[in-house]
């Protein structure tokens, strides 16, 4: 178990607590990213591992996600992380009007204490559902009017790169695709950047540690300086999805551009140690530093070589 301290001090509960009082335990191996470290390559030739430029080669064994098992995909993805999202504004709303309505300080507090715990578990179920719900959205954009010509065996009509029985006009498809593309706007990516500018301007103002219930589920696995660190892994998937999943780039551009980010992540860590010190709960006294980002590093140096493993059979 980790534990750090936190300020519980915000503008409702300052004068439940005082400042800098423990409050809770704050996990700071934090559940970062689900990286992608698959490529896309043909199922039928995996002895020789040829690439299809069209110049022959049977193009059914490259594309066999049937589109049922898509629909599955896209449901569970999407409506998953929408339902927990919803079930929790509701939660933290009867959360607040409940505080609202409480005199004793120590009451306050055990509630505060409640409806952080409730927003951070809502914010780790929604950083999991990142990766598999752009990966869907994604693939919904990858049709025969945005991949090359040689990747499409019926051209008479728009059809699903990944089940080319199926057209992209049908209106099952374009409801999945209107869909994605309000998901695509909201959550995958001004959703990052929302969070961007909200740390941001909480540490302009000098308000992450007054926040800290409110909003510290965001931020208080790091330093100050790194406070919008939260984003980084998940705009780091979105590169990795959108190089696998939207366009058939070739095996050895997709390894590339995954070996080039995590190359380029493992340098941001090490230099800029984004993650806040941790000390282990059982023996409090003993401060081992930068323990989170020294596993950070360990992490992204496997997930490198099960990259460059992939590489090595482009």
């Amino acid at each position: 178990m980790w534990s750090t301290r936190g300020q519980f001090n915000t503008r409702d509960a300052e004068s439940v607590l005082p400042t800098g009082q423990y409050v809770y335990g704050m996990p700071c191996v934090s559940m970062e990213y689900i990286v992608l470290v698959r490529v896309w390559r043909p199922y039928c030739d995996r002895d020789t591992h040829k690439w299809l430029h069209g110049l022959g080669g049977n193009k059914e064994c490259y594309f066999n996600l049937s589109i049922g098992v898509y629909y599955i995909s896209w449901l569970s993805s999407v409506c998953f992380p929408t339902i927990v999202l919803v079930i929790v504004l509701m939660l933290d709303k009867w959360l607040e009007a409940k505080i609202k309505k409480l005199t004793a300080a120590n009451e306050k507090a055990k509630w505060w204490y409640y409806r952080s715990r409730v927003r951070r578990a809502c914010m780790v179920i929604l950083v999991i559902m990142y990766a598999p719900l752009t990966a869907v959205i994604l693939q919904s954009f990858a049709c025969s009017n945005t991949v090359p010509g040689d990747f499409v065996m019926d051209h008479s009509q728009d059809v699903f790169l990944y089940d080319q029985s199926q057209t992209c006009d049908d209106f099952i498809f374009q409801t999945v695709h209107f869909i994605s593309t309000i998901y695509l706007a909201l959550a995958v990516i001004v959703g990052p950047g929302l969070l961007i500018f909200q740390t941001l301007h909480l540490r302009k103002w000098d308000l992450l540690n007054k926040n800290m219930a409110l909003h510290g589920y965001a931020y208080e696995s790091y330093t100050r300086r790194f406070c919008f660190w939260e984003a980084v892994p998940m705009l780091r998937k979105l590169i990795y999805i959108a190089v696998t999943d939207i366009f058939p780039f070739t095996p050895l551009i997709q390894i590339s551009v995954h070996l080039g980010l995590t190359a380029v992540y493992i340098i941001l860590v090490v230099v800029g140690r984004p993650y806040r010190k941790c000390t282990w709960k059982s023996t409090r006294n003993i401060r081992v530093i930068e323990i989170h980002n020294g596993f950070e590093v360990l992490a992204n140096l496997s997930i490198s070589l099960l990259q460059v493993g992939h590489c090595s059979r482009c």
